[in-house]
């Protein structure tokens, strides 16, 4: 029986698009299409998530490999690309409905420190009851110390646990601790309060109500 629920972050409560925060800074697509790649889609953001560089490093990195007003934007956007983000507002609602239904509800995520700041934000992060981020822990999806530490921390059974992710291979790493593992990276809302229908955990007639 599955008592408790943890949540992925990007892809599944936030609408993580790094071409949508590069394109907010320039209208020329080959221009944002640089911004993009330079900002996350490099070793430095790999190593914000892991907790392994500083902001201040990044910048250093975006200044050797830019020049001028594209350095500028780069390092803006690195600083301010969460303001404004957008949240997907059927899964705050579900999150909610949960929360009130009695089921405890976690947050493992890679993500780098500045979650700390945009945290606050997401009105849904408010129905969380503990939050495993890897760049606190020093620890990544898909490794199993990660999932490990979010049960042993707040006391939790792995078997009685399922995880949201909009990766197969983040959902399968949850699987290798035996933690129900769900693919999220086709899927729908709605397909999702089905599947959690099937396992017991809502209604079939409370999920009209969150669609």
């Amino acid at each position: 029986m599955i008592r408790s629920i943890i949540f992925d972050m990007g892809g599944v409560i936030i609408d993580y698009d790094p071409a949508l925060f590069a394109r907010r800074m320039s209208q020329n697509p080959e221009e944002a299409r640089i911004l993009e790649d330079a900002v996350f889609h490099c070793d430095e953001w790999f190593h914000l998530d892991e907790g392994t560089i500083t902001l201040e490093a990044f910048d250093d990195a975006l200044k050797a490999r830019l020049e001028g007003e594209l350095q500028e934007k780069a390092i803006y956007l690195l600083h301010h690309w969460y303001e404004d983000l957008p949240v997907f507002s059927g899964m705050e609602r579900l999150m909610k409905h949960l929360h009130e239904k009695g089921y405890p509800l976690y947050l493992l995520s890679n993500a780098g420190q500045q979650f700390h700041t945009y945290r606050w934000k997401i009105p849904a992060f408010r129905y969380l009851d503990g939050i495993a981020l890897s760049s606190d822990l020093k620890l990544l999806k898909p490794g199993p110390e990660i999932y490990q530490w979010l049960l042993s921390t707040y006391g939790l059974k792995a078997e009685e646990c399922m995880f949201i992710d909009d990766s197969l291979k983040n959902a399968a790493g949850a699987d290798a601790v035996g933690i129900h593992g769900y693919d999220y990276s086709h899927g729908t809302l709605k397909k999702l309060c089905q599947d959690l229908a099937e396992l017991g955990i809502l209604e079939t007639e409370e999920i009209e109500g969150l669609l």
